[in-house]
């Protein structure tokens, strides 16, 4: 399956581990003793499964959601012996995963039996085989953030780890998917509320452009820089909302290198599924561009002349085209409106 040069293609071929297959005997077993606690392949729990408290903290139903779609469903239990964890993934056939955004993504659903599991201090290892073609098989590493969040990894692909949330009734993957279209994580971690009342301020001191008291307002804003780099520096921001309104908050800094952070958590805030803040990743990229006496390139600053005048310039209107400037939500150059001195 195609991909771009910083996505990773999941397909069985590609992705899984080569394991040589386990012996029919052990095969067989393993079979039995997953469908005893309806974990075969076409069977699924109730939702009496998970009222029992768990043996170990990764048992239950484990959802990873994109764009409001379960993309991964994994159901674990109790095992014994060298076996502590037993359970069933199922998840599309094949798709493209770039960072935590999803793409390509075609079924049917595949399921798959936890064949292997090993609890560490930190960590649930565990592999996973299609019970329709044995001889491959694929590594996961679940790691725990709270009761229940936690992060899936797969074990060889250089990929970020994937946000997943236990939950209760019976989920299933999603068959609605679109293999066009791109689809975003959901936030599992909540947004840290400093940042939220940091970026709140900031918003309510721009409601009303003409009548900014920048006495006031630019000291304001040199001190929730100072609040947010603590927060940066304490690893305390997790979710896209974070970082966006992170974006936003060095976007009124007052130097370039303050817009060229506003950048990079901009995207930041994108890969984590934030997909609107596309149109503060094109500000804050020309605002930067400005202030190093280049030209911007998508349109969205606006500054006062002498007499009052409003201008874009200097503005490349050559460099990114129309189309490009639609992908980040910022309209072409003719239609856009004219802004505050603070956008």
């Amino acid at each position: 399956m195609a991909a771009s040069n910083n996505a990773v293609p999941m397909h069985r071929a590609e992705l899984g581990r080569r394991s040589g297959g386990l012996g029919r005997a052990t095969f067989i077993a393993m079979r039995s003793s997953l469908a005893a606690l309806g974990l075969a392949v076409g069977v699924s729990f109730g939702p009496a499964c998970w009222a029992d408290s768990p043996v170990t903290p990764y048992e239950g139903q484990w959802v990873l959601q994109v764009g409001g779609h379960d993309l991964f469903v994994l159901r674990l239990a109790a095992g014994s012996g060298t076996q502590p964890i037993v359970g069933l993934l199922m998840r599309p056939k094949t798709f493209s995963l770039s960072g935590q955004v999803v793409s390509q993504i075609r079924l049917p659903v595949i399921r798959e039996n936890v064949v292997r599991a090993r609890l560490t201090d930190a960590s649930l290892l565990f592999t996973v085989q299609d019970a329709s073609d044995p001889k491959n098989a694929d590594d996961f590493e679940l790691k725990l953030l709270g009761s229940d969040a936690g992060e899936l990894s797969f074990a060889i692909a250089p990929t970020a780890p994937l946000s997943v949330r236990r939950v209760g009734g019976d989920a299933e993957v999603a068959t609605d998917w679109n293999p066009e279209t791109t689809y975003g994580p959901e936030e599992v971690r909540d947004s840290n509320p400093e940042m939220a009342r940091v970026f709140a301020e900031d918003q309510a001191d721009r409601q009303d452009a003409r009548r900014i008291d920048w006495s006031k307002v630019t000291p304001a804003d040199a001190e929730r820089r100072r609040e947010v780099r603590s927060l940066l520096a304490a690893g305390a921001l997790h979710t896209g909302t974070d970082f966006m309104g992170a974006a936003f908050v060095f976007q009124h800094g007052d130097k370039p290198d303050d817009f060229l952070l506003a950048h990079v958590l901009a995207m930041i805030a994108m890969k984590k599924g934030r997909t609107d803040a596309d149109w503060i990743a094109a500000a804050t990229l020309d605002r930067y561009l400005q202030r190093i006496d280049r030209p911007q390139i998508f349109g969205t600053q606006f500054s006062l002349k002498a007499g009052r005048t409003q201008t874009q310039e200097p503005f490349d209107r050559d460099l990114v085209l129309d189309a490009l400037r639609s992908e980040m939500n910022v309209p072409s150059p003719g239609s856009q409106p004219r802004a505050g001195a603070e956008p």
